[in-house]
């Protein structure tokens, strides 16, 4: 009977606790580059290996890059589209305004992390988290708030 096995990654910390060689970036005389390393666990006893090293092919490696890319143009498109509903279904929070779609801007209330126009090759749940940061103004009512903004600066308030 041939038996089940999970992979479960060690984390970097753990590598450092055990002491195995930091061997992230390697690249052995065949070409193969470090990946990570993990242990073996057998799923009907939960019995864990020692410590395994995982290598990947500069074939492999490639097909890898290349799926990443296009995983990230698809993100991108994706994200550009949940973008656009949104605001088309939500428009302006101040005025109500959603005849041009381009004319939305995101206002953060609070610190940003990223610009949301630069976060489409982002995650879904990265896109949501900084969405949670902004309200949805149009481009007039976004002119006020950053008047408003530089007035009370200005007056120290």
């Amino acid at each position: 009977m041939r038996s089940e096995y999970a992979k479960s990654f060690i984390t970097q910390d753990e590598v450092v606790y055990l002491g195995l060689p930091l061997r992230h970036g390697h690249l052995r005389e065949d070409g193969y580059s470090f990946i990570q390393y993990y242990y073996r666990t057998t799923l009907a006893t939960g019995d864990r290996s020692v410590p395994l090293e995982q290598w990947l092919s500069p074939e492999a490696l490639g097909r890898i890059k290349i799926r990443k890319a296009k995983q990230k143009k698809e993100n991108a498109e994706a994200n550009r589209a949940f973008i656009k509903r949104y605001k088309s279904i939500c428009g302006c929070s101040v005025c109500s305004y959603k005849k041009s779609l381009s004319a939305l801007h995101f206002h953060h209330m609070h610190s940003k992390k990223f610009p949301l126009s630069q976060m489409h090759g982002y995650s879904r749940k990265s896109v949501k988290e900084e969405m949670r940061k902004c309200i949805l103004v149009c481009a007039n009512c976004h002119s006020e708030i950053h008047d408003k903004e530089r007035e009370e600066v200005a007056h120290g308030h």
